[in-house]
């Protein structure tokens, strides 16, 4: 089995939690190369001999400053550069975040840092192990959203949420609009067209060849220009990254669709998720049951 490796983008304003941090990277991350992208902070140089101290395969470098954006974004960019330029084959890439150390109340900081950072960590070999044994899967996410009304027109008008004009005026207007929202043709020109997902909060794990086929081949302004300048938000690696496994054909895995009362999915719920790969397969004339 090959080694894999794991993106991570940092932003430390709070050099008091940098330990909690660190001690699950030593913990979990033993047996990865991690590409460490940072933000810029007065803390920064603080948090870059941290990472050094603790002996793992690791490479960093400072965000530049004409990409930095609040958040983390920027950081995965420049994670996903030194990836890139590490030519190395591995099997994954676990994608993680320092989540929560930007919080003002310690509260809310320890259950992000608990219920994602730790979390995600833990079920490393869980997420490995599915992508091996389930070849139809290109992705694996802890967390996740499926928003079946904002993805097809004819199939999903019923099931669309009261009060939601814009989507009503769209499903008029047709689905380009909503696959232009999901469309990452401006970086890469896809065989397959956009699956409506959201992996929250950051963490999930990608196969190498379908990350590294993107990367290598996308246009220079995926890393080398801001995300809000080339028109996405803060959130773009939480509700889009998700593009580079289903845009090639393969479908994405989460394992808990979480609750929202504007969804007609709930937490838990498979039911609209599989009617959505369903209606993508056919679309994409993929046999999902056989590929």
């Amino acid at each position: 089995m090959k080694k894999n490796c794991v993106i991570m983008s940092s932003w430390v304003p709070n050099p008091e939690r940098i330990g909690r941090y660190i001690n699950v990277l030593t913990e979990y991350y033993q047996d990865y190369d991690i590409f460490v992208g940072i933000n810029p902070s007065t803390h920064d140089k603080e948090w870059v001999k941290a990472l050094e101290a603790t002996g793992l395969s690791l490479k960093w470098k400072i965000t530049e400053p004409h990409i930095v954006i609040p958040q983390h974004a920027s950081a995965v960019q420049t994670a996903l550069q030194l990836y890139k330029e590490s030519n190395v084959d591995y099997d994954v890439v676990h994608f993680i975040h320092t989540k929560g150390i930007s919080y003002s109340d310690e509260v809310q900081s320890g259950r992000a840092f608990n219920d994602y950072y730790v979390t995600y960590s833990s079920r490393l070999k869980e997420a490995e192990e599915y992508l091996t044994n389930n070849p139809l899967y290109g992705g694996w996410a802890h967390y996740g959203m499926v928003q079946p009304q904002w993805f097809r027109a004819k199939e999903y008008d019923v099931n669309a949420p009261k009060g939601n004009e814009w989507m009503a005026q769209t499903y008029e207007k047709g689905t380009n609009t909503l696959h232009d929202y999901w469309d990452w043709g401006e970086f890469y020109k896809f065989e397959y067209t956009p699956l409506r997902t959201q992996w929250l909060t950051g963490f999930y794990t990608i196969k190498h060849d379908l990350l590294r086929n993107f990367i290598d081949n996308c246009t220079e302004d995926f890393l080398n220009k801001s995300v809000v300048d080339m028109g996405y938000d803060i959130y773009f690696f939480e509700t889009q990254i998700a593009q580079v496994v289903c845009r090639q054909g393969y479908l994405r895995y989460i394992d808990e669709l979480w609750a929202n009362p504007n969804l007609v999915v709930t937490k838990g719920s498979k039911v609209d998720e599989d009617r959505m790969m369903g209606i993508w397969s056919t679309e994409n004339n993929i046999d999902i049951t056989k590929k």
